[in-house]
């Protein structure tokens, strides 16, 4: 079944342009989350938001994908051309690792050597 939820178009926006439209992180976390059909840790929100503006930007392209100079200009024009919420299908994506593995696979990517606490008083 699939399960629509409504979000403030300045959410959606946000996520789409990487521009903060919205302050309210609670509810572009929770918008991500319910794109994406799974949750996120923190440390995700950045490549899951890029999945999730693709997913919402398809299905509605009018709202912006750059990252907006004008924002109050910007946020009067969205309001005024999509109305304050848009509504948006929960997705059935699958994890392609757990947030443990994606924690691992960011700060070794960034080389980061990962210690215990343990190894840090006695190494």
């Amino acid at each position: 079944m699939d399960q629509v939820k409504s979000f403030e178009t300045l959410v959606l926006a946000s996520i789409t342009s990487g521009t903060a439209l919205s302050a309210d992180y609670a509810s572009l976390h929770e918008a991500v989350e319910h794109v994406l059909g799974h949750l996120i840790w923190r440390h995700e929100y950045a490549a899951s938001r890029e999945v999730a503006a693709d997913l919402i930007l398809a299905r509605y392209p009018d709202l912006p994908t750059d990252p907006i100079a004008e924002v109050c200009a910007a946020q009067a024009a969205l309001l005024d051309r999509l109305g304050p919420e848009l509504t948006m299908p929960k997705g059935n994506f699958v994890r392609f690792a757990s947030p443990l593995e994606t924690l691992r696979d960011i700060y070794i990517a960034s080389g980061v050597r990962l210690t215990s606490r343990a190894d840090e008083i006695t190494g």
